[in-house]
């Protein structure tokens, strides 16, 4: 499992993702702004994730 932050959705507000190797899925939580976070939403992805990364492109 990894984790990343990031403002995936530039609204102002830290998100969080995180790998889930034994689901093979991404999971993604988006920051509400004062700490907590929307229920995590989840995309399903390749075998095994084991890292992610935050960056603007």
């Amino acid at each position: 499992m990894d984790i990343a932050v990031g403002d995936f959705n530039r609204d102002g507000n830290p998100d969080i993702a995180n790998t889930n190797s034994v689901s093979n899925t991404v999971s993604v939580l988006m920051g509400n702004g004062d700490g907590t976070f929307e229920s995590a939403v989840f995309y399903s992805v390749g075998a095994n994730p084991d890292r992610s990364c935050s960056k603007r492109f």
